[in-house]
């Protein structure tokens, strides 16, 4: 998976030819939704340790196969290198939030600092960013979310989460997968038209 990958990209880096890995023996393909993922890595300190430049790295090989649409990182915490490096590189910046204070705490002290001049963050951190409320129960709508904030999406609080030991419940609900379905017509159809519904380019 992703850590072999990694050794591979700097072994390749080293000697200048990162161009001729073959990713398809690292990602496993999922037909009936068009998409591909790496496995899950199983030591953590791996993708932890994982600098800007082998971020860089691999989202050019990425791009470079050309067999991929959108690319979605699950990027953890900004700090970290691999994060800086998609926020540098990405064309869509997806915070996930929850409508407590909490989280719109930490989400507007973030946001704070990738506008402050010296931060080190692109300047189009804000151009970038779309916003989703997750795990949202009813009231939502008399919420009124900080300025810098617009919900485009709103994905659900599912009652049979408070089940123990059920952890597939999260994501294989109907109702959780259909609202997926539509935060992502919103936010990544407006970029590549008819890409996401796979209707248009390929027929």
């Amino acid at each position: 998976g992703l850590e072999r990958l990694l050794y591979e990209i700097k072994a390749s880096r080293d000697k200048g030819g990162a161009d001729t890995i073959d990713l398809g023996q690292y990602v496993i393909r999922y037909d009936h939704l068009r998409s591909a993922a790496f496995r899950p890595i199983i030591n953590v300190k791996e993708m932890l340790q994982m600098t800007t430049q082998d971020t860089l790295d691999l989202l050019g090989l990425l791009v470079a196969e050309r067999n991929f649409d959108v690319v979605i990182v699950d990027t953890g915490s900004i700090e970290e290198e691999r994060a800086k490096a998609v926020l540098h590189k990405c064309g869509i910046l997806l915070w996930v939030v929850r409508n407590d204070e909490v989280s719109i705490h930490k989400t507007m002290r973030w946001l704070s600092h990738c506008n402050a001049p010296n931060s080190g963050m692109p300047s189009q951190v804000m151009d970038k960013s779309r916003f989703a409320v997750n795990f949202a129960a009813d009231g939502l709508e008399v919420w009124a979310p900080p300025e810098l904030i617009t919900v485009e999406g709103v994905l659900p609080y599912i009652p049979s989460w408070t089940l123990q030991h059920r952890e597939e419940l999260f994501l294989n609900s109907p109702q959780f997968q259909r609202e997926i379905l539509q935060l992502c017509k919103q936010i990544i159809e407006p970029s590549l038209p008819q890409v996401f519904t796979g209707k248009g380019l390929h027929e």
